[in-house]
């Protein structure tokens, strides 16, 4: 079993023994012996070999799309004359700026940059961040809420635990209170017996 095991093996990783690949009833071997010809060399070829599959997680792209801002806001601050340097301008005609057909444009107000598509994923990844920090503090808040609710509630129990504690020692001392006068209507009824039977001898 182990030696077809091996048989198997070789004949899947050595080039001789693999099958021919247009007749998969010969080997490589038998085919080269037909032909009268032989192997000087050959190549390995791995499906898949040499093709690199680029690997982004989102905050990588949030990251280079930030980045990329950065450097354009950089870029723009470093080009533009400071206001002290600046040239006075020339008291000129005004020009109509070219402006996409669906906006409309009004003299002196100033024209939209158009949004890279970039800067709309940094906005995305801005928004989304924003919104799960407050998800964040609301969840914190809800769980506040609820252990100061939990310990409100074992208060109100302890509290209660404590007024029935209270309520159950009054019941028992009025029920001896109420004892001790049962014990002592029996001489009181005595007493009063002897007394009257005193006041028929007088």
């Amino acid at each position: 079993m182990v030696e077809g095991t091996i048989q198997k093996y070789l004949k899947e990783v050595s080039l001789m023994n693999q099958p021919f690949v247009k007749n998969d009833k010969v080997t490589v071997q038998q085919m080269l012996k037909e032909a009268k010809t032989d192997v000087k060399s050959f190549a390995l070829f791995v499906v898949g070999e040499g093709i690199e599959k680029k690997e982004d997680t989102f905050v990588k792209e949030v990251q280079d799309a930030q980045a990329k801002i950065a450097a354009a806001k950089a870029a723009g601050a470093a080009t533009e004359t400071p206001a002290a340097e600046a040239p006075k301008a020339v008291a000129a005609a005004p020009v109509a700026k070219a402006v996409p057909a669906a906006e409309t444009w009004v003299p002196g107000a100033a024209v939209s940059k158009p949004i890279s598509d970039d800067e709309a994923k940094a906005a995305n990844a801005a928004q989304l961040v924003k919104a799960m920090n407050l998800i964040a503090d609301f969840e914190a808040e809800l769980v506040a809420t609820k252990k100061a609710a939990e310990r409100t509630i074992t208060q109100m129990i302890e509290r209660e635990i404590v007024l029935e504690k209270s309520i159950s020692d009054i019941r028992k001392e009025l029920a001896e209170a109420t004892m001790r006068i049962s014990s002592l209507e029996a001489p009181i009824r005595s007493i009063k017996q002897a007394f009257a039977d005193l006041n028929k001898l007088v």
